[in-house]
């Protein structure tokens, strides 16, 4: 089974449910009054100070933050005070690809904007601002996608954002805030696909081409690509089906294709199928394409692609046609940019299965 970890700060007694079903407290940097187990069920957590040591001895408070009397954000588990950082820790059972959903709450406009960051081991390999104009106050915020998504204690469900795709080389996943925010929900679950665009999209803003729209990639290892995905507009969303495409540039041939519909897969923001699976050479130059609409469903313009995974490709730019199914010869713009940012997947461990990111929950709840 697919290591899943559901943490949810907002428990009716404020205790937290470990992914067996096993409620138990776990406090943040000044709620220190209990010492609760810091494991269950093959989960580790554990508190940090801002010189990296790991404590026992501040887990557990049942308490909610005095600070917050706001009905949707009660509960909720404060992880940074003050000038100092502080960080909650998570020991995964081994390395690997995990997603990861982070929901936090800003109480206070006396608080200041901050960051909250994402630590692979020591490593961080991911931060979002938290600034006022993203992090609303009374508000809990969905974090870990491109776009940053609220709801508010009248409009509690409904998240729409993306989570964020990781390829751990260590085994502890830390989460630090740089300004106060509490942490209100994480959920870490492993994956069966690893993405080369490793966070949802953002909206799309286009309708007005018909033809065959893109990016070129160098892949930067051999690469076994096994179903490929095009990203959906988050508000609109996607009602027409459209062919992806990826070419050789050396011989002009098509070596993967698959048809994304309404009824795909819908993974992360991005619609899937798989493809016949095809070895891509480190080196050697493709493009990918998908086949767009005048007046259809809308796409991505000629932007930056944030947050790929450039281990397995870099991107030199865009490319289009306006014959649908041939070649997408017209390139230009510059590297790492492209149209629509169709997305990219190799199967892990040889499993067929649908990712388990798509058990993740919704909304708040």
């Amino acid at each position: 089974m697919p290591f899943e970890a559901k943490i949810n700060f907002r428990e009716t007694a404020g205790h937290v449910t470990d992914d067996t079903g096993e409620a138990f407290c776990l406090g943040s940097d000044y709620l220190s009054i209990d010492a609760y187990p810091v494991s269950r069920a093959g989960l580790t957590f554990g508190h940090e100070d801002s010189g990296g040591i790991y404590t026992t001895t501040r887990q557990g408070s049942d308490l909610a933050s005095p600070y917050n009397a706001d009905p949707n954000t009660a509960g909720s588990v404060r992880y940074n005070s003050g000038n100092f950082f502080d960080s909650f820790r998570l020991e995964l059972p081994h390395a690997g690809v995990f997603a990861i959903r982070i929901i936090a709450a800003r109480p206070d406009l006396a608080f200041t904007d901050g960051y909250f960051r994402l630590y692979d081991g020591e490593t961080l390999v991911y931060s979002v601002p938290t600034t006022l104009a993203n992090h609303t106050v009374g508000y809990v915020t969905d974090l870990m996608g491109r776009e940053v998504h609220h709801a508010t204690a009248s409009a509690a469900g409904g998240f729409n954002g993306s989570v964020y795709v990781h390829d751990f080389a260590s085994t502890t996943m830390r989460l630090v805030a740089t300004t106060d925010d509490y942490l209100s929900y994480v959920e870490v679950i492993e994956q069966a696909y690893r993405p080369f665009i490793k966070v949802g999209p953002p909206d799309a803003n286009r309708n007005d081409f018909g033809g065959d729209v893109g990016y070129r990639f160098t892949p930067a290892r051999d690469i076994t690509v096994t179903h490929l995905g095009r990203p959906t507009d988050a508000a609109a969303g996607m009602s027409q089906n459209h062919n992806i495409m990826v070419w050789r540039d050396s011989d002009l041939s098509q070596v993967a294709s698959c048809t994304v519909t309404p009824a795909s897969t819908l993974l992360n923001g991005h619609y899937i199928e798989p493809c016949t699976p095809v070895k891509l050479t480190a080196g050697t130059a493709y493009r990918v394409s998908s086949s767009e609409f005048v007046g259809g469903d809308k796409w991505i313009n000629d932007y930056a692609v944030a947050d790929y995974d450039t281990s397995m490709l870099s991107i030199t730019g865009r490319c289009y046609t306006i014959t649908q199914g041939s070649f997408p010869s017209v390139g230009g713009g510059v590297p790492g940019g492209g149209y629509v940012h169709q997305n990219l997947y190799e199967t892990i461990g040889g499993s067929s299965d649908p990712s388990p990111l798509l058990n993740m929950v919704r909304q708040h709840g």
